[in-house]
Parts: structure tokens; C-alpha cells; sequence
């Protein structure tokens, strides 16, 4: 898959990178959660469908909902991701965002 163009798709791809590190972070989304799933609409509700835990829990998972259905619709996600981890997932996203500094940890444009 090719970097996607146009300074609103990277965005974009920013936002998904940004709720996939910040709902992997929280211990919400799993490995175990990716492999289960292995398509965006399967991997969206199954995170919905997460149990609460006291903390940023539901912010993660709202965030994650988000980002994912904003990177597909963006090119960065395909519909199959193909991906069986976190760090899969991560690396599908981060492979179409060049100006990120460092994928794991990025989180700075969540979509709201």
C-alpha cells in the first residue's frame, strides 16, 4: 500500500495512528482483540464491546472507533486489514504517515 495523498488523508492517518497507540496504551486494544478481528467493522465493534475499567477506558475505545473508521476511510486501513497485532495494525497505518517521528508512542491528533 502506497503513502495516501493529499494533506487530508494524512491527517487522517495521523488521527487512526494516534487512537490505535492510545488504546493499545490504556490496555484496551490487545493482540488478541486484532487477531480475532480481521476486518475494520469486525475490530470497531468488538472494541465497542470492551468492558469498562475505571481510567481513560471509554475515551480509548470512542477514540479508537474513530480513528480506525477515519483511517479506512482515508486509504490507510484497508477494509481486510490483513494484521494480526497491534503492532501489525500500527505499522499498516504508520507505513502510509511519513511525518511521524516515532509510531509507537504517537498520539498527538486523537479525533474527537
Amino acid at each position: 500500500m502506497a503513502i495516501v495523498q493529499g494533506m487530508d488523508n494524512q491527517q487522517a492517518c495521523r488521527k487512526a495512528l494516534s487512537a490505535i497507540n492510545f488504546a493499545a496504551l490504556n490496555g484496551v486494544l490487545t493482540d488478541t482483540i486484532v487477531n480475532a478481528n480481521g476486518t475494520v467493522t469486525a475490530l470497531i465493534n468488538a472494541m465497542g464491546n470492551q468492558p469498562l475499567v475505571a481510567g481513560d477506558a471509554q475515551d480509548a475505545i470512542l477514540a479508537f472507533q474513530r480513528g480506525v473508521r477515519i483511517g479506512n476511510l482515508a486509504g490507510a486501513i484497508p477494509a481486510t486489514t490483513g494484521v494480526t497485532t497491534v503492532a501489525g495494525l500500527r505499522a499498516l497505518v504508520s507505513a502510509n504517515t511519513p511525518d511521524v517521528s516515532n509510531p509507537t508512542t504517537y498520539t498527538a491528533e486523537l479525533p474527537n
